[in-house]
C-alpha cells in the first residue's frame, strides 16, 4: 500500500479544480486546491506532487517557485485540449507527464505514479532519454520521418504532402510506430520525442 501522496492542484478555475480534487480523493490521494502557485505551502519533497493547469506561463511559474524554494517535487501538467507545441514545450521544461482533462480516475492515478523517483533535474534524465532513443531506433527510416513530422505538429494530410504519400499510408505508419514505441496517444508520442532529445544539465 502506497503512502498518502499530497497533490497540490494549481488551477485558476474553481469548478475544474474542485472536480480534479474529488477525483484525486477517490483514488486515495491527498488533494490540496490552489488558485495560484503562491498558495502552495508546506510541501514535503518525498511525498508531494504539483498538478498544474497548463495556462499561459503556468509551467514557468511553477519552475520559478521550486527554484526559489530550493527544493524539487514532480510537476504534472494538464489541460482540456492537447496542443502538440505546448506538450513538447512542457516536457522540455522538466514536466514529468502531460494529462488531458477530463480523465478517468484510474488513468489519472497511473499517470501520477508512473514516473515516481524520476522527476527533477537529475542525472537519471539521461537514462530516460536513452530509453526513449532506443525505442525510436527500432523504427524504420520512414517511420522516423513520420514521427518527427508528427512531433512538429504535422497532420496526416500535411505529412502525406511533404513525403509524397497518401494520408492513409501515413496513418498506417503512425499506427505501427506508436505500437513500437508504446505510445497510446499523440501526446504520449510527442512526449517520447521530447524526452529522447533531453540531456542532463
Amino acid at each position: 500500500m502506497r503512502s498518502r501522496i499530497q497533490i497540490f492542484v494549481v488551477d485558476p478555475i474553481a469548478s475544474r479544480r474542485a472536480s480534479l480534487c474529488r477525483t484525486l480523493y477517490s483514488q486515495g490521494f491527498g488533494a490540496i486546491p490552489c488558485e495560484a502557485m503562491d498558495e502552495v505551502t508546506m510541501f514535503s519533497p518525498s511525498d508531494s506532487k504539483l498538478l498544474v493547469y497548463h495556462g499561459e506561463g503556468a509551467i514557468d511559474q511553477a519552475l520559478k517557485f521550486l527554484d526559489e524554494s530550493q527544493s524539487w517535487i514532480p510537476i504534472f501538467a494538464y489541460c482540456d485540449h492537447i496542443d502538440v507545441d505546448r506538450v513538447v514545450s512542457a516536457m522540455r521544461k522538466r514536466v514529468s507527464n502531460y494529462i488531458k482533462w477530463p480523465i478517468a480516475a484510474d488513468a489519472l492515478t497511473q499517470k501520477l505514479l508512473m514516473n515516481d523517483g524520476e522527476a527533477g533535474p537529475k542525472p537519471e534524465i539521461e537514462v530516460r532519454s536513452a530509453e526513449m532513443r532506443s525505442k525510436i531506433a527500432l523504427l524504420t527510416n520512414r517511420e522516423r520521418e513520420i514521427l518527427q513530422a508528427v512531433a512538429e505538429g504535422g497532420t496526416s494530410r500535411t505529412i502525406a504532402e511533404r513525403l509524397s504519400l497518401s494520408p492513409r499510408t501515413v496513418d498506417t505508419h503512425r499506427t505501427n510506430l506508436m505500437k513500437k514505441v508504446g505510445a497510446k496517444t499523440i501526446a504520449e508520442l510527442v512526449g517520447i520525442v521530447a524526452v529522447a532529445e533531453l540531456r542532463a544539465a
